[in-house]
């Protein structure tokens, strides 16, 4: 009698961790197409980290366009859709940029109001600056930067509500990144379109460090996911 109980509860929970390993296979699949640096180190998706002896920076482009998005259960797709959507919610005559700076040195400054946008021959600069929503990198993530950090300061992220610096900021070298993102008066442009931004880094003597101009082209990429 004893064994056929176990038999049943054996047989049970055998069906129970199938049923659980069904149910882990579920998940879905977008498509994007995205404006992605030309040069740098990929960190995943669209976006690449470009690393100088002083600095290293990163660009995220607020202007992501999903193309479509695969539901399946099982690995068996049951529900698709098609057709592009705007990621990110962009207002008429406005463009935000994610920018993440990495000082290896102290004493850097970026004249935020200066940062520049270069779109069809026409160049912008800076209007707002905002916090940065993702302000906070995923561990996994910070681990590719092979630099040892966890996030940007909360000080230097939610300086700027929207207002736009009178001074150069400087460049916090605590071992976390400094991020901003930034507001031009311009359309969003289409992911599809090629565009440059530039930037200096000056030392706390006022004197030039860097300057680098950095070319976008389209992306597409996929991210895919599995749930219980």
């Amino acid at each position: 009698m004893k064994g056929i109980q176990y038999f049943f509860l054996t047989g049970r929970l055998a069906i129970i961790t199938s049923i659980i390993a069904l149910l882990a296979s579920c998940g879905f699949s977008k498509s994007f197409i995205s404006s992605a640096p030309e040069i740098g180190e990929s960190i995943g998706g669209p976006q690449k980290v470009m690393r100088y002896p002083e600095f290293a920076i990163t660009f995220d482009p607020r202007n992501d366009v999903q193309l479509g998005q695969v539901d399946y259960v099982v690995l068996i797709p049951y529900r698709a859709s098609s057709g592009e959507t705007q990621h990110n919610k962009a207002k008429p005559g406005k463009f935000r940029m994610g920018i993440s700076l990495f000082p290896y040195q102290k004493g850097l400054t970026l004249d935020l109001s200066q940062v520049t946008l270069e779109i069809d021959g026409k160049h912008y600069t800076t209007t707002s600056v905002f916090p940065y929503p993702y302000a906070h990198y995923p561990t996994e993530q910070a681990k590719r930067f092979s630099d040892k950090i966890h996030g940007c300061p909360e000080s230097q992220s939610r300086v700027f509500q929207g207002s736009l610096p009178e001074q150069p900021v400087v460049l916090e070298a605590n071992g976390l990144w400094n991020c901003y993102e930034l507001e031009f008066s311009v359309d969003t442009p289409s992911p599809r379109k090629h565009f440059r931004t530039g930037l200096s880094i000056y030392n706390e003597k006022n004197q030039l460090v860097r300057t680098i101009t950095i070319p976008f082209s389209p992306l597409e990429w996929g991210h895919s996911d599995s749930f219980p």
